[in-house]
């Protein structure tokens, strides 16, 4: 009994010891902790988010039973880090990184920073539109506008965005024409015209007349001949009073190339005069043609090319065939059997010609 009496103060102080370690590694840990805190706080303060950001996540992972001391710290560490995120976004925002703050933004997940967050985003963009529109990037004014009815669709700031967006587009447009890409620049004024702002209509009924003249020469170059008279006509019958209309009519009146190939019955090539009548007649016993007349020459190829031919027609291929100009007549009809009729701003091909052997 006297021995079992004497083991208890040694089990005593084993315990007391653990305790006391127990109770020391705590304390040290809680000071470490609160100590990460407060250097997450400066660094805050200093502008360095990132490392602020890296610590404040470091509390948010730590637990166990080494932390019952300072709870605090651990739980608010998590909200801290979303705080410091916001108040990075706003220090982006004021330099002017719009995409890297919006970036910033997206990550704020905590439900009592998202209206905060929400209001930030919303207002950056729209600040970030107006400043663009007013140096003249209206491309890049759009692009703002949409970010922000695509990220917030039903909020007041989506509403004065929408309001926004058909001036701003107007002048999207404008830049597109000057950027060579005038038939976009059509279709986002026919976008604007068809809306319900009419000063954004007005505004667009302004731009409209270069657009189409630009679109309709660029469709010329790309070979794209209905669409550009489609255009060009669009522009000569909408806005006629314009400076612009004369310069469509022109185009649209332009003189067109008539290219074919000359052949026999067996399809060699047969080289030699052609030209293009204005007039065909059909008389007892034959027919007449008179002019103004187009002339060429077919090539060894039998490839000719009569050039600047006037709008309109039908014409009537002649060829200087047997000391004589002579023409094809369909002798079901009596009518030539090659007419070509020259369209607006098209070339016009007559293919292969079939001459008697």
């Amino acid at each position: 009994m006297e021995g079992r009496r004497r083991r208890w103060p040694a089990a005593l102080l084993v315990l007391t010891g653990a305790a006391l370690s127990f109770l020391a590694a705590a304390a040290g840990l809680a000071a470490a902790t609160a100590d990460a805190a407060s250097r997450a706080a400066q660094a805050r303060e200093h502008g360095n988010f990132g490392l602020a950001i890296a610590l404040e996540d470091r509390i948010a992972s730590l637990g166990g039973p080494l932390q019952f001391l300072d709870q605090s710290d651990i739980r608010g560490a998590a909200r801290e880090a979303q705080k410091t995120m916001l108040a990075w976004a706003r220090s982006l925002a004021v330099a002017g990184k719009v995409d890297a703050a919006v970036a910033v933004l997206s990550g704020i997940t905590d439900p009592t920073l998202a209206a905060a967050s929400a209001g930030e985003r919303d207002t950056l963009l729209l600040q970030a539109a107006a400043t663009a529109a007013k140096r003249g990037d209206y491309v890049n004014a759009v692009v703002r506008l949409r970010q922000l009815t695509s990220a917030d669709p039903g909020s007041s700031a989506a509403a004065t965005a929408t309001a926004m967006l058909p001036q701003y587009e107007v002048g999207e447009a404008a830049a597109l024409v000057a950027a060579g890409r005038a038939s976009d620049a059509v279709l986002l004024l026919d976008d604007v015209a068809a809306g319900t702002q009419a000063a954004a209509r007005q505004h667009a009924q302004a731009v409209y007349p270069a657009a189409l003249l630009a679109a309709g020469r660029q469709q010329l170059a790309a070979l794209s001949y209905v669409e550009a008279r489609i255009t060009l006509q669009r522009l000569v019958s909408t806005f006629g009073r314009t400076a612009e209309a004369p310069r469509a009519s022109a185009l649209l009146a332009a003189s067109q190339p008539v290219s074919g190939t000359l052949v026999d019955r067996s399809g060699r090539p047969i080289s030699g005069r052609v030209r293009l009548s204005s007039h065909f007649t059909a008389l007892f016993g034959g027919y007449s043609t008179s002019g103004p007349f187009y002339y060429s020459s077919a090539d060894a190829k039998g490839d000719f090319l009569v050039s600047n031919v006037p709008v309109g027609g039908p014409y009537v291929l002649e060829v200087f065939h047997n000391g004589d100009w002579t023409t094809l007549v369909d002798p079901d009809t009596g009518e030539p059997a090659n007419p070509v009729t020259v369209k607006a701003l098209e070339p016009a091909e007559l293919t292969f010609i079939v001459l008697p052997t």
